[in-house]
């Protein structure tokens, strides 16, 4: 593992591999490096690989996108391939818009669009939210889940039964 300090922050990483082509690859929140192990060992044959942890207290897409780039720059990494999942799909999404020039490719897995459209879709249910006691909210989500995401999957009664349990409360 290495390490810079970057924003008063440590961004811990790991470098893998010889290679002038780099693939970044970004966690989802909760995640760490070692999320993507089985990659960075079947590819640092073939590329540089660099994956890193962010750090607590970043609360920013470009404090994250930053931290990325620095570690790159550190690297002497100029053009890269980046591979975000879940929350690191996003980052990379960031990345990517913020960066075009440096990008060579760009895998986005199991993510969401940082852009505008989620935002317009919602802002009614948004305002509405604070207003609806938590039942209705809970019928409302599982509802939306059991019709939409469940229905959707290749073993519905198994994710309904675990969305439906993740627990829900306006305060969050």
């Amino acid at each position: 593992t290495k390490a810079i300090e970057f924003n008063d922050k440590k961004w811990n990483y790991l470098v893998g591999g010889e290679v002038e082509k780099t693939i970044f690859f970004a966690h989802g929140m909760g995640g760490s490096y070692y999320m993507w192990w089985q990659q960075f060992y079947a590819l640092e044959k073939d590329f540089k690989i660099i994956t890193f942890e962010l750090p607590k207290g970043v609360s920013t897409l470009e404090e994250a996108s930053q931290g990325i780039l620095a570690i790159l720059d550190k690297e002497k990494i100029d053009k890269f391939s980046i591979v975000g999942s879940s929350m690191g799909g996003f980052i990379a999404q960031y990345v990517v818009n913020k960066t075009p020039e440096r990008i060579e490719k760009a895998v986005f897995s199991n993510t969401f669009s940082p852009g505008n459209d989620i935002k317009k879709r919602n802002s009614w249910r948004s305002f509405l939210v604070p207003y609806l006691p938590e039942v209705v909210i809970y019928y409302l989500r599982n509802h939306n889940f059991k019709k939409g995401m469940a229905a959707t999957s290749s073993t519905p009664k198994l994710i309904e039964a675990y969305l439906c349990s993740v627990p829900f409360n306006k305060k969050r």
